[in-house]
């Protein structure tokens, strides 16, 4: 496994050497060096720990993002839906007005007979096509409810990431002192 190297460290091992009295007993200061490691590699560990929790915290981050982004394409797509829906609705309202027009202008029977068949299958379509209307707005202001909550949501978990990120970082740099 490679080690890491820090500089402080050397520091560190430097000015705890020069405090240890060269006439103490060899193996009192060799008892004193390997505790002197242990603390280095436990500061370390935990330096290494605390990186770790910072990679986990931005991974969570890009994955709060994700959703949000979701949610948000989720609206932006009901929206879409709505438009095109709306816009179905208007042509049929228009064909209808236009049925009716020559309907009004018709004198023979035969040919007003297929011009009201045309006309209520018209009807028919325009019913359908407001039901299907009326689903997409319901879809539409779901999925806005939804991106309204997943952006609170996502705000506080984003805030509380970052706060737990700037902790950790802190910390390691405290400990690389």
């Amino acid at each position: 496994m490679h080690q890491r190297s820090y500089p402080c460290v050397t520091v560190l091992l430097e000015q705890h050497l020069q405090g240890v009295a060269m006439a103490e007993h060899p193996f009192a200061a060799l008892l004193e060096l390997i505790r002197f490691d242990a603390a280095i590699r436990q500061t370390q560990d935990q330096i290494v720990k605390l990186k770790d929790e910072v990679a986990a915290h931005r991974a969570q981050e890009a994955d709060a993002i994700d959703v949000l982004d979701a949610a948000k394409r989720a609206a932006i797509d009901a929206r879409k839906e709505v438009d095109a829906q709306e816009l179905n609705v208007r042509e049929l309202a228009e064909s209808e007005q236009q049925k009716k027009e020559k309907l009004d202008a018709v004198e023979d029977h035969k040919i007003y007979r297929a011009l009201r068949a045309e006309l209520e299958m018209v009807q028919r379509k325009q019913q359908t096509a407001e039901s299907a209307l009326m689903n997409a707005i319901n879809k539409h202001d779901a999925a806005q409810k939804a991106l309204k909550e997943k952006t609170a949501a996502h705000t506080a978990r984003v805030t509380e990431l970052h706060e737990s990120i700037a902790t950790a970082e802190k910390k390691i740099g405290e400990l690389q002192k």
